[in-house]
């Protein structure tokens, strides 16, 4: 995975106008290693109102090596984000499918959780206390 990858991600979720912000690359000491990292900050709209309202903002944490790339999903409403989920990513995968499935686990979840059928890794259950 490279930068250059990543950033044509980022500029196709642009042109998407669900960006508010991104960060230019940054470095990251990640244990033993340096990683390159970038950020960027989503509003989530359209059918995500049946997860959570509109006031909540998202953030996604790239984080690159020469072999790897991770993405992480963060609610970021106030400090200290809170990490939703993290997964692997590759060039094959298009960004509105990563964010369709962080958003069908969340429904899913957000049902179960009104339904009181929930399981201890229901991720709507851990951060409804952090949700706008």
């Amino acid at each position: 995975m490279t930068k250059k990858t990543v950033d044509i991600f980022i500029r196709s979720m642009q042109k998407a106008a669900i960006v508010t912000k991104s960060t230019p690359w940054l470095v990251e000491d990640m244990g033993n290693q340096s990683l390159n990292v970038r950020y960027v900050g989503i509003k989530p709209k359209g059918d995500w109102t049946e997860v959570f309202s509109k006031d909540n903002n998202l953030l996604l944490k790239f984080i690159i090596d020469k072999q790897t790339a991770r993405l992480e999903f963060y609610l970021a409403n106030k400090p200290p984000f809170h990490l939703i989920m993290a997964q692997r990513f590759s060039e094959a995968d298009k960004w509105e499918v990563l964010l369709g499935n962080l958003k069908n686990r969340l429904k899913k979840d957000k049902t179960a959780f009104l339904h009181h059928q929930d399981e201890a890794d229901n991720l709507y259950r851990l951060l409804k206390s952090y949700l706008k």
